[in-house]
């Protein structure tokens, strides 16, 4: 099971590292953004294929 606090943290340093203009919520960020912010916050975790769609929407 993962440690909550690793992703959350790690979701949270992705978010800084490449925010690069403001959003008054996270809805208002084109999908284009949220996929790179996904991709660059998976690189550091794995889980199985058939759990993607569940970590996807965790993560958003």
């Amino acid at each position: 099971m993962p440690d909550n606090n690793v992703c959350t943290q790690a979701i949270s340093d992705v978010i800084e590292l490449m925010l690069k203009e403001p959003w008054i919520n996270y809805s208002e960020i084109p999908v284009e953004v949220q996929n790179r912010w996904f991709d660059k916050w998976a690189v550091g975790f794995t889980w199985p294929k058939a759990q993607k769609k569940q970590i996807r929407k965790a993560f958003d």
